[in-house]
């Protein structure tokens, strides 16, 4: 409910971005200068790029799960994790569900595999 007056009614509506093989994203209208928000989802067993933070992202959990391929930490639905510029993490969504995540980031990630040089003049922030 309280994501309704930046989603809409469906987030089947939504204009969901390519990020990778795995990956979609949608950033919402929250009209706050230095802060991104948005919405991620992951298709079950997805990876996330691997990526560092500028500086710090917080990212809440709404359905499925993420586990962390560089620390092994673990957050589901209703867990927030927060990482600063000093984590690189690669995460991977659970097996079974798609994976749905609010993160809020106060600077732009930085994508760090082989690619990273070309996708991230590319990131919007």
């Amino acid at each position: 409910a309280p994501l309704r007056p930046y989603v809409g009614a469906s987030l089947a509506d939504l204009r969901w971005r390519w990020r990778g093989p795995s990956m979609r994203e949608v950033i919402l209208p929250v009209g706050v200068d230095g802060w991104q928000v948005s919405l991620f989802r992951v298709r079950a067993g997805g990876i996330v790029p691997a990526h560092r933070h500028g500086r710090t992202e917080h990212t809440l959990v709404l359905q499925g799960g993420l586990t962390d391929r560089n620390g092994g930490r673990h957050i589901a639905a209703g867990d927030v994790e927060t990482a600063d510029s000093g984590h690189i993490h690669r995460q991977i969504a659970d097996e079974g569900a798609e994976c749905l995540c609010l993160a809020v980031l106060d600077a732009p990630i930085r994508l760090t595999g082989p690619l990273g040089w070309i996708a991230n003049p590319l990131i919007e922030f």
